[in-house]
């Protein structure tokens, strides 16, 4: 009886063993999925005042230079005389993130402080997408990050 019992609990790791073996090959596919999305081109665009975008470019144009080699992104500044200039971010998913993380920290380090908010424009077709079903997607961004999003 206790063979048996042995070999029923042998049998049933065997047939265990199949979804075992689909739920790697699945995982294997979602991970490469998400790396194929991590390198494709994506883009940000934020718009400052004119004050914080020359804090942005820097003197001789040195901090925008070290924001765009840490994190491997197109970085452009427009030059613009308006009230807010546009810098728009090219690249890479991950680059496009480590760069708005590195202009987000550069801002932080203005004598002046922290502007009190940054305008993150976006394709009007998405504003939807972010506000999502009953406005379910927005809140979830908000509760998440802590941030104010007015759209």
């Amino acid at each position: 009886a206790e063979e048996a019992e042995e070999a029923g609990a042998q049998l049933s790791l065997l047939s265990d063993a199949k979804p075992l073996e689909a739920e790697a090959e699945e995982i294997e596919f979602l991970e490469a999925e998400a790396e194929a999305a991590r390198q494709m081109p994506t883009s940000a665009c934020f718009a400052v005042s004119a004050s914080v975008a020359a804090w942005i470019v820097g003197r001789k144009g040195q901090s925008i230079i070290s924001l765009r080699t840490r994190s491997k992104a197109r970085i452009e500044v427009s030059n613009d005389n308006s009230v807010y200039r546009m810098i728009e971010i090219h690249g890479e998913q991950g680059a496009v993130m480590l760069a708005i993380e590195l202009l987000l920290e550069q801002m932080s380090l203005l004598p002046d402080g922290s502007p009190e908010f940054v305008r993150m424009v976006l394709p009007p077709n998405s504003a939807g997408y972010i506000i999502g079903r009953g406005g379910e997607s927005i809140k979830e961004l908000r509760r998440r990050s802590g941030a104010e999003i007015d759209l």
